[in-house]
């Protein structure tokens, strides 16, 4: 059970460091968005995104390169690093689970309280 509960951890640890490097693209993308006039909340909404968008549409040359920044703002911001944190938050899960059970299967005189 131990070599489950260190596959999990390499694999947890794996998912911490995409992670990172998720939230680090989405900050990039953020502080270039914000460059385009685009406003956002404490939660990483964007404030002013229809308003923004249409100005921009009307205005800039770029807007094709601002519509992929918004769109990959978007994939990290509601995809991508929520699934990665449901991810990491069902390793924790599976890692008690498996020392909950390894515990239970010890002999009484070698349990150790929880």
């Amino acid at each position: 059970m131990q070599k489950q509960i260190d596959l999990i951890k390499q694999s947890q640890s794996a998912l911490r460091d995409n992670l990172t490097v998720m939230q680090s693209a989405q900050n990039s993308a953020k502080e270039k968005l914000i460059e385009y006039g685009f406003k956002f909340n404490s939660n990483g909404d964007i404030e002013n995104f229809v308003e923004q968008m249409n100005h921009l549409k009307d205005t800039s040359k770029e807007f094709d390169t601002i519509q992929g920044l918004v769109d990959g703002y978007f994939d990290l911001y509601l995809e991508q690093i929520p699934e990665a944190e449901r991810e990491l938050a069902e390793f924790t899960n599976q890692i008690k689970k498996i020392s909950i059970k390894n515990s239970l299967m010890l002999p009484k005189s070698l349990k150790i309280k929880l």
